[in-house]
Order: structure tokens, then sequence, then C-alpha cells
């Protein structure tokens, strides 16, 4: 394999890491904000808002690692909501590899 085809490949793993990261990294971050409206490219405020709204922050006395999983756990939205991620999570896996696995033989030089 030559070097231009090596510093393809390389370039090709680097864009598809980013590609993967990138959507996550808003997620994390639209998470703990309050106000980000479409043409701003970081929001304006950084904010617990939204986890206080839910009840999914422990009061000041409990904000202790167990005091946190009991808030959690004693919440049947997040159990649910987490359940329900997970199931997709694992369904779409397993898609996923019955697909790709017959077209990577086929492939496959």
């Amino acid at each position: 394999m030559n070097n231009n085809l090596k510093k393809i490949n390389i370039y090709a793993i680097y864009l598809g890491a980013i590609i993967l990261i990138l959507p996550l990294i808003a997620f994390f971050i639209n998470a703990f904000s309050f106000r980000w409206f479409y043409p701003q490219v970081i929001p304006k405020e950084l904010s617990l808002q939204a986890w206080v709204r839910l009840k999914l922050i422990p009061k000041p006395g409990q904000r202790t690692f167990e005091g946190f999983i009991e808030l959690w756990a004693s919440n049947p939205a997040v159990i649910k909501a987490l359940l329900n991620s997970l199931s997709i999570g694992f369904l779409v896996t397993i898609v996923s590899i019955i697909i790709a696995l017959p077209a990577a033989r086929v492939i496959k030089f």
C-alpha cells in the first residue's frame, strides 16, 4: 500500500470520528444549556434548569453518589426512558450486524 493511500485512509478515519463525535458533543452541551437558539454557535447560558425541572438533581444534603442513584432509581420515567434507549440501541446494533456481515463477505477482496 503506498503512502498516499495510507494518508487518505487515516484522514477518512479522522473524518469519520469527527462525524460521529460532533452530534454527541452537541447533545451534551444541549443537556446543560438554557438558551441556545439557531444562529448561535455556543449557548449564551449554561444551566441545570432542565435537570431541576425533571427533579433529577439531589437536594443539597443528599449530593452523594448514593443519593444521586437513589433519586434516579426512584423516578419511574427515568427508568422507562433508560430501558427504552437501551433496548432500541441493542436492537439497532443487532440489525446492523445482520445487514453488515453478509455485505462484508461480498465486498471482501
